[in-house]
């Protein structure tokens, strides 16, 4: 499926809500910006005000399963320590591929890295969901790229970002969502079967309820 040109770990996804899209993954658990903002082990009383960092799906996964997170750590310092030339890019054989399942964008050199390889690769539909705006913002948008800001906080959507990411992408708890008529439109179906968030077209916000 891939032609290798670099030794990034690219996970093929078999029987999660991701199946039949790639990704492109790193580790939370060396991740400043993840350690500064979310931790499993904080719990809060008040779910509205609960980052959404402090459930974190990634760190779960790494904590489990020992040789994904090898492989993810290898993905950060080969994505964030240098700028990878054009040698470096792999080629993509892949109709969708989502930057970040598991993880989040290191540094500008991450960020950097990612443009190039979905400017190399114009075949190829990403997906960027993010918390870093600051990163993202700093790089011209690419047409075969659908850019979407996470909301960090449970049930606070953030639609002050619509002037450069395409759509809003906000967790709610059951509770809160039936309670302020939230329309939820991420139901757990398989993302091929959707794609929501690898068109700009439909609705520009994309919510969820809280899986716990």
């Amino acid at each position: 499926m891939i032609i290798e040109k670099m030794k990034l770990h690219i996970t093929e996804h078999k029987n999660s809500k991701l199946k039949g899209i790639a990704s492109i993954n790193t580790s939370s658990l060396i991740n400043s910006f993840c350690n500064k903002i979310g931790c499993r082990s904080l719990k809060r009383k008040d779910r509205n005000k609960i980052s959404v960092c402090e459930l974190c799906y990634s760190e779960k996964n790494e904590v489990l399963r020992k040789a994904l997170e090898k492989k993810l750590i290898n993905n950060s310092k080969l994505l964030s320590e240098k700028l990878l030339d054009d040698k470096e890019i792999p080629f993509l054989n892949y109709a969708y591929v989502r930057f970040h399942s598991f993880g989040e964008l290191i540094n500008d050199i991450h960020m950097h890295n990612f443009y190039k390889i979905a400017l190399m690769n114009p075949q190829t539909k990403f997906c960027l969901m993010t918390k870093r705006y600051d990163l993202v913002v700093k790089y011209p948008k690419l047409k075969n790229v659908i850019y979407i800001a996470s909301s960090p906080i449970i049930n606070k959507n953030i639609n002050n970002y619509f002037n450069y990411f395409d759509k809003i992408f906000t967790v709610y708890s059951k509770e809160y969502a039936n309670k302020n008529n939230i329309k939820i439109n991420c139901e757990g179906k398989e993302c091929i079967m959707c794609k929501k968030c690898y068109t700009r077209k439909g609705s520009k916000e994309i919510n969820e309820i809280l899986r716990k």
